[in-house]
């Protein structure tokens, strides 16, 4: 017997959505506070860590972002908790992906696609990004944008799969490539692709993993 999809629908209801225009409040459906943030910030945000950071700015944005994955997807199980819904960690992996490429379309990063057709064989997963809010922040940039995204995925697939998991993106719009493409898997195997990326593409890097 097949089992239903889980219902995380209300992660995404907006009628369950606060704003309290006096106070200055907005929450989400598990009455957490929330904060809207628009490209203008975030170009702020980026271009001072730049100027503090120099050239480890990518290394810092990365960590940020993978100590946020980690505490998301705390938060998310609090949530799923909240509302009777099984951790993200049990639920069938298709459920979870859905879920996630779905949670980030929501906020606003972009549409996550996510391609499983290695993970089983040789523990890959392949990940592309359309839309991506951090392109058209650093429209002017020719280099990699989204050590954010990558340290984003890691911590969350980490956290998933208990597992020490690394993102590395292989390709970006904004270095003259098609599509937005990542990898995921153990941290070790692609330690020595930090050095040599920019001069291969993403097929290089899957037939090398």
């Amino acid at each position: 017997m097949i089992e239903p999809p889980v219902d995380l629908s209300r992660f995404f209801d907006e009628d369950l959505f606060s704003f309290d225009l006096v106070k200055g409040v907005a929450t989400n459906p598990a009455r957490n506070r929330i904060c809207v943030l628009s490209t203008d910030m975030l170009r702020g945000i980026h271009n001072a860590v730049v100027e503090e950071s120099g050239e480890a700015s990518p290394l810092v944005f990365k960590k940020c972002g993978h100590l946020w994955g980690k505490r998301l997807m705390t938060r998310l199980n609090a949530e799923c908790e909240l509302f009777s819904s099984p951790h993200l960690s049990s639920m069938p992996v298709s459920d979870f992906l859905t879920f996630l490429s779905d949670y980030m379309l929501f906020q606003g990063w972009g549409k996550l696609t996510f391609d499983l057709s290695e993970s089983k064989s040789r523990g890959i997963i392949q990940v592309q990004l359309e839309h991506s809010i951090l392109c058209e922040v650093m429209h002017d940039s020719n280099q990699r944008v989204h050590p954010l995204i990558c340290g984003i995925l890691s911590g969350i697939f980490s956290a998933l799969s208990a597992q020490d998991l690394d993102c590395l993106e292989t390709e970006c719009l904004q270095t003259g490539h098609t599509a937005n493409r990542f990898v995921i898997t153990a941290r070790e195997r692609l330690e020595p692709f930090d050095r040599v990326i920019g001069t291969v593409d993403h097929i290089e890097v899957m037939k090398n993993l």
